[in-house]
């Protein structure tokens, strides 16, 4: 009769037969063990996992933005919002902001309520409309959905 040998997995404790050097019992262990130790890796490397995060944030930058937009939309987004600017020390520089750019934060307000979906950019019709542009911040109803590249465009006519 044949020994088996039995060791236990190292993630869930369950015992398994020694077949090779494998050091968990399923898939889904040996997934969780590498969770972990990629963990561990990137406390260990922040300076290069900090390089990686700001190449991929350039790379994807309309993605990126798209993720952002979404999660300050979402509830815990709000929330997290609400919370940075109660326990936040540059409180007085939003109650300030605000005070002085009343028509900015009414125009954006009433931009975020319309709806991007399936529009084409009014400036040149080609593209998907991703950015919502104001000429006048004292109109807030008057909003242009526009592409990202007309969007730069029109901020630079705009600024000089």
């Amino acid at each position: 009769m044949k020994k088996v040998n039995m060791i236990y997995c190292k993630i869930c404790g369950k015992p398994f037969k020694k077949i090779t050097n494998k050091k968990y019992c399923s898939n889904k262990c040996s997934k969780i063990a590498f969770k972990k130790q990629r963990k561990i890796w990137a406390r260990k490397n922040k300076g290069l996992m900090n390089s990686y995060k700001k190449n991929w944030k350039k790379r994807n930058s309309n993605k990126n933005r798209l993720i952002n937009i979404k999660w300050k939309q979402s509830p815990k987004g709000k929330e997290s919002a609400r919370k940075y600017r109660k326990t936040n020390n540059n409180k007085k520089y939003f109650i300030d902001y605000r005070k002085k750019n009343k028509g900015k934060v009414k125009a954006r307000k009433k931009a975020y309520s319309i709806k991007i979906e399936n529009q084409k950019c009014e400036k040149c019709k080609i593209k998907k409309a991703t950015e919502r542009h104001h000429e006048d911040y004292n109109k807030p109803l008057e909003v242009m959905l526009v592409c990202k590249k007309c969007h730069i465009k029109l901020d630079k006519k705009k600024n000089g």
